[in-house]
């Protein structure tokens, strides 16, 4: 699942919330993409959800807690690749 899904779905259930920081002023750093917003910081611009260190540490925090799980749907002992002939 991509991040911001990941971030629109943890907003609506309750898990995180906005948090706001000063908004950035020009000039910006080499990295700021402009057309961008950072929604995790309440909608600053110059860059996305998918390279936010803050909400990617919260995100982490909240698997260790176990308020968030992945479920992997491949599994090895229920769909076994057939025996090859040596």
């Amino acid at each position: 699942m991509p991040l911001k899904d990941l971030y629109a779905k943890l907003l609506s259930i309750g898990h995180i919330a906005h948090i706001p920081i000063p908004l950035m002023q020009p000039p910006f750093h080499v990295w700021c993409k402009p057309g961008l917003t950072y929604e995790y910081h309440a909608s600053n611009p110059c860059y996305g959800i998918e390279i936010c260190y803050a909400f990617k540490k919260k995100l982490m925090e909240l698997i260790k807690i176990g308020w968030v799980t992945f479920e992997d749907l491949r599994n090895v002992n229920s769909n076994l690749l057939p025996n090859h002939a040596i």
